[in-house]
């Protein structure tokens, strides 16, 4: 056995039992130091890794870690494929409506596309004075006689190319969706509605429709009063 040959063999295995590395060793004092200096080399490695002790609960934690890493990738997943749907549907129906010429219910309409919207404009904290608000609604005919509470986000936005006002405001206890829609013939709306995910409600004020849209459970009715006592539409 040459030297190339015997020093792969050994770094590859230092306790290696071949019959011709130990034939080299006998025959050549070098070899047989090298091969004591990896095995002892290999030893000390052992030992130091065998004294480090092994934080308590580390399995545990890694394991959640881990479970943990699925979850949040699997919600990803869930609410892409949510709001992948959620656009086919919202697109689709406009579709339909326009070929069909079938009354919209913008109830369902709007949660359609609360799901098309995403999470962003629930995000946002674009802190919306009344005045700013009542600027927009005025392109409605519209305007709040005083201040419902904080404004997150206030945006147009199409309802079936009908010009809209989409609005995030905290409701008391947390925030909601409202939507000012200006009332079509081919308009329908249902008073209480709701998914899996969301719950709303939907009146009319003068020429306009209001749409609120909250979280599974969360409380509308004390939004919908204050709107219907503080939002006021031209004739």
């Amino acid at each position: 056995m040459d030297d190339l040959e015997f020093r792969r063999t050994i770094y590859a295995d230092p306790d290696s039992q071949l019959q011709s590395v130990k034939d080299a060793v006998q025959s050549d004092k070098s070899k047989q130091q090298f091969w004591h200096d990896v095995k002892q080399l290999d030893k000390n490695i052992k030992q130091t890794v065998s004294d480090v002790a092994v934080p308590e609960g580390l399995a545990h934690r890694l394991i959640l870690k881990q479970s943990l890493a699925e979850h949040r990738s699997q919600k990803i997943k869930q609410r892409w494929y949510i709001a992948l749907a959620a656009s086919i549907a919202f697109l689709v129906g406009i579709n339909v409506t326009i070929f069909n010429n079938q009354p919209i219910d913008i109830s369902e309409y709007a949660l359609a596309h609360r799901y098309h919207e995403g999470e962003v404009p629930m995000q946002m904290d674009e802190n919306v004075n009344l005045q700013q608000v009542n600027i927009k609604l005025a392109a409605m005919g519209g305007h709040l006689n005083q201040d419902i509470g904080k404004v997150y986000f206030a945006n147009f936005c199409d309802f079936d190319r009908v010009r809209s006002l989409h609005l995030v405001m905290d409701s008391g206890n947390g925030k909601v969706t409202v939507f000012v829609v200006p009332l079509k013939e081919q308009f329908s709306m249902e008073p209480k509605f709701a998914d899996q995910r969301f719950d709303g409600r939907s009146f009319d004020i003068g020429n306009a429709a209001i749409i609120v849209v909250g979280e599974k459970g969360q409380e509308l009715k004390l939004m919908e009063d204050n709107l219907k006592k503080q939002l006021v539409f031209s004739a």
